[in-house]
């Protein structure tokens, strides 16, 4: 029993600990920012701000987080692509103003394959 929680534990103590320094203006979230859905939902995703895979098939780990403004609202998504030997090159995604909560959303590694967009499903009528 001991053994079969290793690496959970592992993991979630992986995830909380950043792997570079936050991009100015961000900061990594904390225990202390887990409300709305964060909250609603640590159970099945105690890390719903970071995920990690091997992103562009480089061999190396790569990582994306929700990162926090310092100052005021708003949020970041930012990927940070793994270099064997250098830090990571950060790479800034989406930046929000606070019309949407950071707790509101989620990130997590998706099984290979096509998906649907809300779009594609017609939700939206959008018109370009």
């Amino acid at each position: 029993m001991v053994m079969s929680l290793l690496p959970v534990i592992f993991f979630m103590i992986a995830a909380m600990n950043p792997i570079a320094p936050a991009p100015p203006g961000f900061r990594y979230p904390t225990k202390a920012d887990q409300m709305h859905d964060w909250k609603t939902f640590e159970k099945q995703a105690p890390t719903p701000y970071h995920a990690q895979s091997d992103f562009n098939g480089d061999g190396v780990t790569d990582h994306v987080w929700i990162l926090l403004r310092t100052s005021g609202t708003g949020w970041g998504l930012f990927v940070f692509l793994g270099q064997k030997n250098d830090p990571p090159v950060v790479v800034k995604l989406e930046e929000d103003d606070d019309r949407t909560p950071a707790q509101r959303l989620g990130v997590a590694i998706a099984d290979p394959g096509e998906y649907a967009t809300a779009c594609g499903k017609g939700y939206w009528d959008l018109r370009v």
